[in-house]
């Protein structure tokens, strides 16, 4: 552990000596800080807005949808789901109960046919043009009110806009990063920057000026060093591209927003994970502008990140056997166990990205799985590796990320029982954890968490009739968890996004799954002895919860193809849960018992944490 450490240190040394990235290369006009969304600028032109709204008072509540000033009632299951907001008009298209309305803010409300959105794959997408036709996608087709047409290639990804003025857009990407746009008048398309390594989600704006003339705003990250915050032009057969500002160590240009003032200005605006930046552009200023070129332009070889880490982690254990909870909700605690944890050292290990165009992490992988494998064997192997495609699932930012952690926990586990009999038991939690996640854009991840831990736990075996249980202490009791986990990591969004980068940062991940049991032989002999019936069930439901916050520091260098690393320090918990208890409605076989108890673990303590990119 100690010399991979030692290493980072060092190259964290030489990196701090040689980072010198400049965060923008080149914008068009200087930023403000001060802007309005499209959303706020509608407001200070007083167009009206939709919203679903709920009161109650003395455990009476009444609900509504409010179109500007009218207010059509409706029931608790109701939402909000769509609107378009014009100078003329707001539309608004919501659910009650069962049945669609659209309404607006003139007070004309018309019942939706269940038929106009049964093909939309999601409305909330959609719009509502001027004359209050629904828009959405279905796949390859496009539908507007009662009519439909195909639309020229798959979308990858793609936004809908309508403009205050009254004219509607749709905007999307191919498969092969052209970019379409479709309204009133037809179809348009022209290539962009983006490639097989950009991102791809929230990177467009898109904005109507007229039938047959759009403005887009378009995120291309190009590469670690080179990213491009672009504007398209379409205007009838004509395409024009203007660069807003080309940036080489931040994240300006993310999640970019778009719209044309009053006045003909165009506003962009891009939200960084720190800020906001605000743009304001004249249309007649950009045929004359003059980018830097970024000297940058090849594809990143290597887009790596390795980390390790420790903590000093503090445990709270919680266990008990309940009864099955009564008519008022509540049960009672028929057994429990207090624990007396020593304070353990958590070690942590990451490897995610890509070298040469290969997933680091699925190489490795492979690696292990063909060790003691013979000549044959390990042909056949790649061949059915090659035939499923791995690669193919990792486009954009998308990064196989692989996390190792264990734990060797000491501690004292007593129990003692209905009759004060006491029984105490010295143990070693040896934890151990493995994750296959995969990073998305923005520094969101998610994947599978597999885990296992042992720990001395007490037992109920319920029979058919939820009777009193037979209560047994279990020194070998032992965990295996298999959890779906969504998360947000800090690290991700910095080591792709930033070279040089500090602050505080928040990260967090939950989790849910299943987790297997293996009662100890001994105890589940005597359990089957004692009750004359066998044991069967052995799964249970578990759910997780992480949190991290801390102090990042980044450094990276430009002149060495983004070679850096990163330190992170702060305070982190665990909150393990793990369900398998008893209720009125469990179903138990008159041949069998069943286990119940139930446990919380939370594991919290300081941590540091390194990491090497490439």
């Amino acid at each position: 552990m100690f010399q991979p450490v030692r290493l980072l240190c060092c190259i964290l040394l030489f990196i701090t000596g040689s980072a010198t990235a400049q965060p923008l290369l080149w914008e068009h006009s200087p930023a403000s800080d001060n802007g309005l969304s499209y959303w706020q600028y509608m407001h200070s032109l007083n167009i009206a807005s939709a919203n679903w709204y709920s009161q109650c008072k003395d455990q009476n509540c009444s609900y509504w949808v409010a179109v500007g000033e009218q207010r059509f009632r409706v029931g608790k299951n109701s939402s909000l789901i769509a609107q378009s907001r014009y100078q003329q008009v707001t539309y608004a298209l919501y659910r009650n109960g069962e049945q669609y309305y659209l309404a607006d803010n003139h007070g004309q409300r018309v019942a939706v046919a269940d038929a106009a959105l049964a093909n939309c794959v999601s409305f909330s997408d959609g719009v509502i043009s001027l004359r209050g036709e629904l828009i959405c996608l279905s796949g390859r087709t496009l539908r507007v009110g009662n009519r439909s047409q195909t639309l020229p290639a798959r979308p990858l990804y793609y936004r809908f806009a309508t403009s205050y003025r009254g004219h509607w857009v749709l905007a999307m990407l191919d498969k092969n990063f052209n970019l379409h746009v479709i309204d009133a008048s037809g179809q348009r398309q022209t290539r962009t920057g983006l490639q097989r390594h950009s991102d791809i989600d929230h990177t467009l704006s898109v904005f109507p000026q007229a039938p047959g003339n759009t403005w887009v705003a378009l995120y291309e990250y190009r590469n670690k060093r080179n990213k491009n915050l672009s504007l398209y032009h379409l205007q009838g057969d004509n395409a024009r591209h203007y660069t807003v500002t080309n940036s080489i160590g931040d994240d300006t240009g993310v999640r970019p927003e778009l719209y044309q003032a009053a006045d003909n200005e165009l506003r962009v605006s891009t939200r960084l994970r720190s800020s906001t930046k605000f743009y304001r552009l004249r249309p007649e200023s950009l045929p004359a502008q003059q980018p830097e070129a970024n000297p940058y332009q090849t594809p990143d070889l290597a887009d790596l990140l390795i980390g390790a880490g420790v903590r000093a982690t503090h445990w709270s254990v919680s266990q008990s056997v309940e009864s099955p909870p009564g008519s008022d909700g509540s049960t009672d605690k028929l057994a429990s166990v207090k624990y007396d944890m020593n304070e353990s050292v958590l070690q942590e290990y990451r490897l995610a990205g890509q070298l040469a165009g290969n997933q680091i992490a699925l190489t490795w992988l492979t690696s292990e799985a063909e060790q003691g494998m013979n000549q044959l064997e390990r042909s056949a192997t790649r061949k059915l590796y090659g035939s499923i495609g791995f690669e193919r699932f990792f486009h954009g930012p998308t990064r196989l990320q692989l996390e190792f952690a264990s734990e060797l926990a000491g501690g004292v586990a007593t129990y003692r029982d209905n009759n004060g009999a006491e029984q105490v038991v010295a143990f070693e939690n040896d934890y151990q954890r493995f994750a296959l996640l995969v990073t998305s854009e923005l520094g969101w991840l998610s994947g599978v968490s597999y885990s296992r831990n042992n720990m001395p736990m007490a037992v109920g075996f319920f029979e058919s009739g939820l009777g009193d249980p037979d209560i047994y202490f279990d020194p070998d009791f032992e965990l295996q968890k298999l959890t779906y986990v969504i998360g947000y990591d800090t690290a991700q969004y910095t080591s792709r996004y930033l070279f040089n980068s500090r602050g505080f940062y928040l990260d967090g991940r939950v989790g849910i799954g299943l987790y297997r049991y293996d009662i100890g032989a001994d105890i589940l002999r005597q359990a089957e002895a004692v009750s004359g019936k066998e044991h069967n069930d052995d799964i249970g439901l578990a759910l997780d919860g992480f949190v991290e916050a801390g102090y990042f520091w980044q450094a990276r260098s430009v002149r060495w193809g983004g070679l850096g690393a990163a330190l992170q320090a702060g305070v982190s918990a665990d909150v393990e849960t793990y369900y398998n208890g008893i209720s009125e409605d469990s179903e138990i076989e008159a041949d069998e018992i069943r286990a119940a108890f139930e446990r919380t673990d939370v594991r919290w303590g300081p941590f540091v944490r390194l990491n090497l990119m490439f």
